[in-house]
């Protein structure tokens, strides 16, 4: 019988309707930049969409990735942006799609280790992934925070930089970090490239990134943070959290 939603990698030119499609199931809207600026990050060899006829309407990637593990660092096949249209949705796509990267990645020998990060931790269950890690958020009045008594301040001190000035130091902190760190994932340019894409319209009325970065006396970098100012609480991101996308 003729599978009614045929798989098969994505080709240059379909990237846009892929996009327009997971943008659509996640609720977001599609434009230049959206998607952590995936373009650059998404390998079409390895990103599969479902079809009815010309339609894109369901896809998966999977991004070539090492990470951390216990004693090692392993490659990952790090399964992201997985999406079924939700006029499409209950036909066998998501389980067919799951199943045949799984199955690719056995039958080919690929990477040991397949992981993703999922918006929705229980519906990967029944296709034989289970929850690893959770999100954590913290949240505070900074007049209200201070540091535990006793803490070591050392005499580093910690400056702002613009972005450019600020990349390489970010990259040695991280880099440093992640080799004793389970669960950490190696961070290559282009990934770089797309965690640090800040053009207004990605914003969300926040204003650009700043960086700061944390360096001792001989000027090695130990620790790092960037943000946004909003007038609302925005999620910061510190040397420590990770995902596919970043």
């Amino acid at each position: 019988m003729r599978d009614p939603y045929p798989l098969r990698p994505l080709e240059p030119g379909e990237f846009d309707a892929w996009a327009r499609m997971t943008c659509d199931t996640y609720g977001s809207e599609w434009r230049e930049g959206a998607l952590r600026n995936a373009a650059s990050t998404i390998e079409l060899d390895r990103t599969t969409a479902a079809f009815d006829g010309g339609e894109v309407v369901g896809g998966g990637a999977i991004l070539t990735r090492t990470m951390t593990v216990p004693g090692a660092v392993l490659p990952v096949a790090g399964v992201t942006l997985v999406a079924v249209t939700p006029t499409y949705q209950r036909r066998g796509i998501m389980t067919a799609m799951m199943r045949g990267q799984l199955t690719a990645l056995h039958e080919s020998g690929g990477e040991p280790v397949a992981a993703l990060n999922a918006a929705e931790a229980m519906i990967y269950g029944r296709y034989g992934y289970g929850t690893a890690s959770h999100v954590a958020r913290i949240e505070g009045q900074r007049r209200e925070m201070r540091l535990r008594s006793g803490t070591d301040l050392g005499d580093g001190t910690v400056r702002l930089f613009d972005r450019d000035s600020a990349r390489p130091l970010l990259e040695e902190v991280y880099e440093r970090a992640r080799g004793g760190a389970v669960g950490w994932l190696a961070r290559p340019a282009r990934f770089w490239d797309a965690r640090l894409y800040d053009e207004e319209h990605v914003r969300d009325g926040a204003s650009s990134l700043r960086f700061a970065v944390h360096q001792c006396p001989d000027g090695e970098a130990t620790g790092y943070v960037f943000y946004r100012v909003q007038s609302a609480p925005v999620p910061v991101e510190r040397c420590g959290s990770s995902s596919w996308r970043r």
